[in-house]
């Protein structure tokens, strides 16, 4: 194949230059605003993108835990997840799990979410869709009825086995055979 013509290149190279540079404003995270904390949702070029006051009621005082789309933030009042309030979060013992898990000493949260009933002592996540702790096996924030913890794994697709029987998205279903 011939190569391409010679002015074609100019044209290739400026546009391989400016292509990063559009989405360089890429941006989802907290940022500072004339005094006070906003959490921006995925702003892309030429647009504001989403975002969301963060109402703090000491905005001197907010302090950014994990940036980016973790978004986890707290003051001296109260934790955050992406601007939301995380009710009964304790502040001294909040800990960041991953991108959508929070615990502190005596809860686990999901995004600002409580997890009822989860153990923040024995709680893991086993995929994306499965976490456990000590008593019971979650599908997002809900107990999924009779599973066992103990022997529950996951095939990462979605499915799950224990003991007890096969699961679909957190749901039972029936167990394939040979499997």
């Amino acid at each position: 194949m011939p190569p391409p013509p010679k002015r074609r290149l100019p044209v290739i190279l400026v546009l391989l230059c400016l292509i990063p540079q559009l989405f360089s404003n890429c941006y989802t995270g907290y940022r500072k605003k004339d005094g006070e904390y906003e959490f921006v949702y995925s702003a892309i070029p030429f647009t504001k993108g989403d975002y969301e006051w963060v109402l703090s009621p000491s905005p001197r005082k907010f302090k950014i835990i994990q940036n980016g789309h973790f978004g986890y933030a707290h003051d001296d009042v109260r934790v955050y997840f992406r601007a939301k309030p995380i009710p009964l979060a304790e502040i001294e013992s909040f800990q960041v799990i991953n991108e959508d898990y929070s615990k502190d000493r005596a809860h686990v949260f999901l995004g600002e979410k409580l997890m009822i009933e989860a153990d923040p002592e024995s709680f893991q996540i086993i995929d994306h869709y499965y976490t456990r702790d000590k008593n019971h096996v979650f599908s997002g924030r809900h107990i999924i009825p009779n599973a066992d913890p103990l022997t529950f794994r996951s095939d990462k697709n979605g499915g799950g086995r224990d003991r007890n029987g096969c699961y679909l998205y957190g749901s039972p279903c029936p167990c394939k055979a040979g499997k």
